[in-house]
């Protein structure tokens, strides 16, 4: 899942995305629910001589740990992740899951993040409730061609001239053969410079609501029966991340 793609190469994907030029259709947040940002101490919390401390991120919490290796299921125990979700290690191209025995050698600025099981149901619906347990904020409007606009808040990185945005983004009919793909957020939001962010467009309204800026931000080796709306909302974080 979670690569950026810097090219025009429309390459489905998962966890990471790319950014185009030209308009185009439209990390949880993996964090568990409840759980807010910060940095968090791990491992040993002694002082004096020992292994240096090590900075991970966890469902987009920061912590720091001396242990030079940890399983997935203290990972989870560490990050207060729900014992029955899943753990995925951000990796160039496909990220990596993190079974509960696996052993994982840690290295300063590994990031980590979580997924809920996979659920019965209307794939969309299902998705939809997990991501409003997530974002409290969700809402949904139904479209005349099929679609689903969704909008939520989320809580930004420092290095933007707010901490907080409006996003938007479309489920395109056909979903989740058919991956979301470019996102929207508050028209006012710019990097803490005052810049403009890369491949982005203000004024824009190709999401049929109020002017914002549209960020041409899409994902790489999508898979339908892997990937979800909380996926996408990873795609969008790691766009966050990049200062751009």
């Amino acid at each position: 899942m979670a690569d950026q793609e810097k090219d025009d190469n429309r390459n489905n994907a998962h966890g990471g995305g790319s950014d185009h030029g030209g308009p185009g259709q439209g990390n949880p947040d993996h964090g568990n629910p409840g759980h807010g940002g910060g940095d968090h101490g791990g491992g040993d919390p002694g002082g004096g001589q020992g292994p240096k401390l090590i900075e991970i991120v966890i469902d987009s919490n920061t912590y720091k740990v001396r242990k030079e290796k940890m399983s997935g299921a203290e990972l989870k125990q560490l990050g207060s992740v729900d014992p029955s979700y899943r753990l995925f290690l951000e990796r160039p191209g496909d990220d990596e899951p993190i079974p509960d025995g696996k052993e994982v050698k840690l290295k300063d600025g590994m990031v980590f993040y979580s997924l809920p099981p996979a659920d019965l149901g209307s794939v969309l619906d299902v998705q939809l409730k997990q991501l409003f347990e997530r974002y409290n904020t969700v809402e949904v409007t139904e479209r005349s061609d099929g679609t689903r606009l969704v909008r939520f808040q989320l809580d930004l990185p420092a290095g933007w001239n707010k901490t907080r945005t409006t996003i938007w983004f479309i489920a395109p009919a056909g979903y989740p053969a058919a991956q979301p793909d470019c996102f929207w957020a508050d028209n006012d939001l710019r990097l803490a410079s005052g810049k403009q962010p890369d491949n982005s467009q203000s004024g824009h309204v190709g999401h049929g609501a109020e002017p914002a800026v549209w960020f041409s931000w899409h994902t790489k080796a999508w898979n339908p029966n892997r990937d979800g709306l909380l996926t996408y909302v990873h795609v969008i974080q790691a766009r966050f991340r990049e200062l751009r």
